[in-house]
């Protein structure tokens, strides 16, 4: 389940460095938003919500919501360079800060949330548009 999320985290990883390389900026929100996608349809297909009422379910959910969590890290990280003011106070809310010496390329990778990461309630990030 979780192969569709981690290849369009995998593809924009590759892609975003010469994407902004070339200004492409349209492409490059358009990767990012595959990701997005990629994300919701994933949430859509597992349930976890459903999940979480079922104990011997524990195992799977974590997988799942591990999946969610690392997938809007990777968001919140080739979001930064066009929302500068609003991707630390999501990154905060996964319990993650960005390390200053790391490459983007580096930050895409998958895997770079520790398991187990404890999270922070705050306020939504974006907005709906009405």
């Amino acid at each position: 389940d979780e192969s569709a999320v981690r290849s369009a985290a995998e593809d924009l990883r590759t892609s975003a460095e010469p994407l902004m390389e070339r200004c492409a900026f349209s492409e490059y929100l358009d990767k990012v938003m595959r990701l997005a996608d990629a994300t919701n349809r994933y949430i859509d297909v597992t349930s976890p919500f459903k999940l979480a009422k079922d104990p011997s379910q524990r195992e799977r959910l974590g997988t799942i919501l591990y999946t969610c969590a690392e997938a809007v890290r990777i968001l919140l990280v080739y979001l930064e360079p066009v929302m500068p003011a609003t991707v630390p106070a999501g990154l905060s809310q996964l319990g993650w800060h960005r390390p200053a010496d790391v490459t983007l390329i580096d930050l895409g990778g998958w895997g770079v949330l520790a398991s187990g990461t404890a999270t922070v309630k705050g306020g939504g990030l974006f907005p709906r548009m009405e």
